[in-house]
């Protein structure tokens, strides 16, 4: 996924889960010096004019269903899945990701960020 500004910018696409997982870490007492630094991060990730939120939208579970109809969905796999049905759902179909698992849902382009 491309969150930030670059000359061609690429559209980004911030999920729910990526933003609690920011503010969850902010929130430990190891982070206590930098308390209040997440959601700071989270404004202005979310202000960039290529990033926009996602979240599952109603029909969620049939999607769900959908993108994973042949797949072993377990462990590690399922964030992965949960996040694959949100951007599919929300109409995402490219990609950028160092991730090799996303691979596995076909209906990805999944590109790596770092080659050309």
């Amino acid at each position: 996924m491309s969150c930030g500004r670059s000359r061609n910018p690429l559209p980004g696409v911030a999920d729910s889960d990526v933003l609690l997982a920011d503010r969850h870490a902010s929130a430990h007492f190891r982070f206590a010096a930098r308390a209040g630094r997440g959601a700071g991060n989270v404004a202005a990730l979310l202000a960039l004019p290529n990033v926009r939120a996602v979240a599952e939208q109603d029909g969620f579970l049939d999607v769900y269903r959908h993108v994973t109809v042949n797949l072993v969905i377990r462990g590690n796999a399922v964030p992965d899945a949960q996040l694959a049905a949100i951007l599919f759902q929300d109409g995402v179909r490219t990609l950028y990701t160092r991730d090799r698992d996303f691979r596995k849902f076909e209906f990805f382009d999944v590109r790596d960020p770092f080659l050309s």
